[in-house]
């Protein structure tokens, strides 16, 4: 299996999976401001009911992390280096983002944030005991880690490249997900998560597209199709049942299919036509992690700005392309200043600790 090959493809994709999320909450935005009704109506037919762009990159990004996150496991001491070079990845840029989100929330006065939710937001774990979010878009970095504790347990059971453990996985997961949606239509007030096994079972689904890719074997060949078919159907029915008379969510029951199957198939048509190759997309793909979790800040200090304007036409021509101008700098400020070192500094840690278990193994021998 060829583990260390790099697929420039995917990271492009990381680049517009992120535009995508950063573009729909602008178009959500335009829901709550002083626009025309027709605007009003057309953004939220767009961005609510018919078609969600930003779940689309959501599930991209979610089937990006398991076509990569499997093949994350190198060095020395795998068992020691990827929990660490994973913290120092995803935590010093999130409280980077919740510093700053905790700063502008507050001055705008769109929130109260105490110290104690502060503390817990910054476990990421807040969601998991109650506590209120302070950055809205930091549920997706939960789902992420219980994929990451899903490859550490497979890594130390010597299964982390297996294709049939992560079709299994993924089967399992959205049964999980289709009795989760039975419950959801005969209680539209529940708020059951089917998000988690659904997002999850893309990971899956995007690790069994890199054995696939890579030339896992025979059973990679005959089973594939049948990754395809179980996640497109399981998925669909799971979303149709939990959204059809759901009334704790945002979108619709067209809105959250089309989204993911949007995803998927962005992901699949990048993977395999290698698509967004280029250095620009490149450079999106470097700069996605910071631009995922400073848009929204910088969404919130666009939109005060809006009674600025007395026409709502010229506070989209010039706030929007302002939005995406100043997320794509801020974004690559922080990946060059907060990303880059962390990531370094986790892995000047592993080595550190990789030479003295390995002196100290030296010494007891």
């Amino acid at each position: 299996m060829i583990e260390g090959k790099r697929f420039t493809e995917v990271d492009g994709l990381r680049g517009i999976a992120a535009l995508l999320v950063v573009l729909t909450h602008f178009g959500e935005s335009l829901t709550k401001l002083s626009v025309p009704a027709a605007v009003s109506v057309a953004a939220n037919t767009w961005f609510y009911d018919l078609f969600s762009p930003g779940r689309v990159g959501v599930v991209a990004f979610f089937c990006i992390s398991g076509f990569v996150i499997p093949y994350s496991f190198g060095g020395r001491n795998p068992a020691l280096s990827f929990p660490i070079n994973r913290f120092f990845r995803i935590y010093p840029a999130f409280w980077l983002t919740i510093c700053l989100a905790s700063l502008v929330f507050t001055a705008l006065g769109m929130r109260t944030i105490t110290a104690p939710q502060f503390l817990v937001n910054a476990t990421l774990l807040h969601r998991m005991v109650g506590v209120p979010y302070i950055l809205t878009v930091d549920w997706t970095l939960l789902i992420e880690m219980l994929f990451y504790g899903i490859c550490y347990a497979l890594f130390l059971g010597k299964r982390v490249h297996s294709f049939p453990m992560h079709f299994a996985a993924m089967i399992v997961l959205l049964g999980i997900a289709v009795v989760g949606g039975v419950y959801r239509w005969y209680h539209p007030m529940s708020s059951l998560p089917i998000g988690i096994p659904t997002y999850l079972a893309a990971m899956h689904f995007g690790a069994l597209t890199r054995m696939r890719v890579i030339g896992y074997g025979p059973i990679a060949t005959k089973l594939y199709p049948a990754a395809l078919f179980f996640l497109v159907f399981g998925a669909s029915a799971a979303n149709t049942l939990a959204y059809h008379h759901t009334k704790t969510e945002l979108i619709g029951v067209v809105a959250a299919n089309t989204g993911y199957l949007g995803g998927v198939s962005l992901f699949l048509v990048c993977v395999y036509a290698k698509l967004f190759t280029s250095s620009a997309w490149q450079f999106l793909g470097k700069i996605s992690y910071s631009v995922y979790l400073l848009h929204t800040i910088i969404l919130a200090l666009v939109i005060s700005l809006w009674p600025l304007f007395s026409s709502w036409v010229m506070a989209v021509l010039i706030l929007m392309p302002a939005y995406f101008t100043v997320v794509v700098f801020c974004s690559f400020l922080s990946q060059r200043y907060v990303e880059q070192p962390s990531v370094a500094l986790g892995r000047r840690v592993v080595k550190r600790l990789e030479s003295r278990t390995r002196l100290g193994s030296e010494r007891t021998t």
